[in-house]
Formats: C-alpha cells, structure tokens, sequence
C-alpha cells in the first residue's frame, strides 16, 4: 500500500489528517508488536512458527520500516506549504507530517533518544504542530509531547520534559474540565486513560528529582497538574524521600516498552526474556542514574536550610567519611543539574539554589529572586488614597 502510495500516480488520493495518523500509528505499532514477536521463547510457539521466522528474516527489518517512514517525509517535504485542503496532494502532505511523528515515537523505542528530538526539529513537524495537521489530531500533540518526555527525561533535561508534559497535562485538564475530551478522544477513552497517567508518573519522576520543578507548589488546587500528581503518586514520592526503592516501579509504569531491532538467531534457542532484554536495560539504566543522584539529592536539602555552613559540617551531614569526598558531590551536583534547554538553547542550571564555596565554607543563596508584587500593589493603594483625599480638599469654586 505505501509503495502505491508513493508513486506518482498518488497524488490525487485525498487522506484527512485524523487517517493518516491512524494509519502511521499503526504502522509502527506493529512493527512493535513484530519486535516482540520475533524474540519471545514461548513454548507455544509450534515449529512451523519457527520455520516461517527463519524463511523471512528480512521481514519488518528497521531499515525497511525507517525507509518508507523517511519517504513520505521527503515527499511531503518537497511540496509547498499552501496547498488547498481539498487538494489530492494534501493526502501525501498528511502522511508525511504524521510520519514524522511516527518516526519520533519509534527512535524512543528504539532508545535512540538524541534522534527522537532531533525529529521533532524538523520544518515539517513545527510548521504543523499548533494551527496544522497535527493541532487537529490530539492523539497526536499527545505521542509527541509523551515520547519527547520520555527523550527529555533520559537525557537528563528535566526543565524540558516538565514544560512538555506539564503542557500537555494541563490541556488534557482544561478539556476534560469543558467536557470536550471525549470529542477530542473519540471511542478509545480507556488507552488515552493509561497514557495520561503515564505521563502523569513521569511528571511525579521529574518534580522529585528537579529541584527547581514548580508543579507541585499548585497541589492544593484541585483542577492542577500538581493536584493530580500528588493524588496518583503522592505514596510514592513519599517512599523515595524516605529513602526507600519506588523509582523503578514508577518508571517501569511510565515508559514505553522499547524494543530490540536486531533479528535474533533462529537455529539456536533463544534465551528466556529475550523480548524483555531491551526494555529491562533501560530500566537498569535509569534507576542507576537516580543511584547516583540520591546522596546529591540529600545535599541539596541541607544546603537549602542554610545560607552559610562549613564544608566540614556538610559533609558530616551527608555521611562523607571526608571532607574531600562532599566537595566532589557538590561539583557533581552543580554538574548533573547543568542542562541544555530548548528555549534558547543554551545551558542553564535546574537548580533552585545558587552556592559556592570559598576557604573552609559554603555559602548559598536562592538562584533566582522571586518578584514581589505585593509593595507595588500597596504603594499604589496609598497613592489612590492621596489622590482621594486631595481631590476631596478641593474647593470647587
């Protein structure tokens, strides 16, 4: 059918934005399910099974799946950007947009996280993403945003995965508030469910480990992101910080399932959880980062009790059996929080605090000052008064 839909005799052929996602969903979706397939070690699976697998070994290959994914953003991408909406062209217009969405999903699953943001740069998926195809899909603003999340997130640039989901979030909220989210939803309320609180969980991941993260600070307001978090994961987050194990299994909820593309070798047995393999690793991975992050988040809550304190004091604080030991945890820490943001693409700290150390001591400050409105506002209450009380003195003659 792609092969048909690529050729030049295609152009005539009218596909509406909410089709050409379905039909680049589940694309992928089965080339997922493949990827699974091909390295489960069921004792199920008859031999012919086997047989068939062996004979077809270039069947759904990544290479044949990224083809024709690239083709039809090339294709789109070669067309003008005003084009009729009753044109033919704006069939092969559509599917190359919601390609190039597709195409970001499977780098995430693919664990090839750089590349999946990389994808969302591209001129066709911004020139598309508010007013165009894309705004008219919300299933897709909703892969984008999560799987930019989950990119985000493993790349250590929480400020950015925070200002996605939180988005993303915030707009599903509004909509299910106006009762317009089964209309923007359609029929399959119970997988948007599931995908919306896995955004969810990594939101509850990225305020407990991005100090400077403010989506919490609403929590009392009930129609808030920060609402929800607390309410779904509050539990959780509770167990992390009394320095309990809770990261994998929040992770483990919210990530998608990755995938191995390799072909495994059909004439020796395959090994039990093959189809796991990829998945598990990720997980490994990203509970070793928080490993690492859990003494610095331990220091980061002293520091913030104190405007000035001794390295010494610090670090038996933290349990550093040396003084030397805690300097290094706070370089790491001002490290770790260093992160590239997609604002101005530069980088910026996520810290809430700024600190340094200079002799034997540490001194700390807030990073960024909080305006203060309230002395306007009062200063312009007494001026009002003045003028009130002057406009009253006047003789009117």
């Amino acid at each position: 059918m792609f092969d048909v839909l690529l050729s030049e005799g295609s152009d005539g052929l009218l596909i509406i934005p909410e089709w050409a996602f379905d039909i680049m969903h589940e694309f992928v979706y089965q080339f997922q399910g493949f990827c699974q397939y091909r390295t489960s070690s069921s004792d199920k699976r008859k031999e012919e099974d086997w047989e068939l697998l062996r004979q077809n070994q270039d069947a759904w290959t990544v290479s044949k799946v990224m083809f024709y994914l690239h083709s039809f953003m090339e294709a789109a991408s070669s067309l003008p950007e005003n084009i009729d909406a009753t044109s033919g062209k704006m069939g092969i217009k559509n599917l190359g947009i919601f390609a190039a969405v597709a195409l970001s999903r499977l780098e995430c699953l693919l664990a090839d996280y750089t590349s999946c943001l990389d994808v969302l740069e591209i001129d066709i998926i911004l020139n598309s993403r508010d007013d165009g195809a894309i705004g008219e899909v919300f299933q897709a603003k909703i892969s984008l945003a999560y799987h930019a999340g989950v990119a985000f997130l493993m790349l250590n640039r929480y400020k950015d995965a925070i200002a996605v989901l939180e988005d993303i979030c915030s707009e599903i909220q509004r909509a299910t508030k106006s009762g317009q989210l089964a209309v923007l939803v359609g029929s399959d309320q119970q997988q948007f469910q599931k995908q919306f609180d896995r955004m969810l969980a990594l939101l509850a991941i990225l305020v407990n480990i991005c100090p400077a993260s403010t989506v919490l600070l609403d929590g009392r307001n009930r129609d808030s992101v920060g609402y929800l978090v607390r309410d779904k994961f509050g539990s959780q987050l509770l167990k992390i910080d009394g320095g309990e194990e809770g990261y994998d299994s929040l992770f483990g909820f919210a990530c998608p399932k990755f995938i191995d593309p390799a072909v495994p070798d059909y004439s020796k047995t395959l090994p039990p959880g093959l189809n796991l393999q990829t998945y598990n690793l990720q997980i490994f991975q990203f509970i070793n980062e928080m490993e690492k992050q859990r003494s610095l988040k331990n220091l980061h809550s002293y520091m913030k009790l104190y405007t000035s304190i001794g390295v010494e004091k610090l670090a038996s604080f933290n349990d550093c059996s040396e003084v030397s030991e805690c300097v290094s945890q706070l370089l790491s820490l001002k490290h770790k929080m260093l992160q590239r943001e997609s604002t101005d693409k530069s980088v910026h700290s996520a810290l809430d605090i700024h600190y340094f150390g200079e002799s034997e001591n540490i001194y700390i400050d807030e990073a960024q000052t909080e305006k203060r409105f309230e002395g306007f506002f009062l200063s312009r209450i007494s001026h009002c008064r003045d003028i009130q009380k002057a406009i009253a003195d006047l003789v009117i003659e």
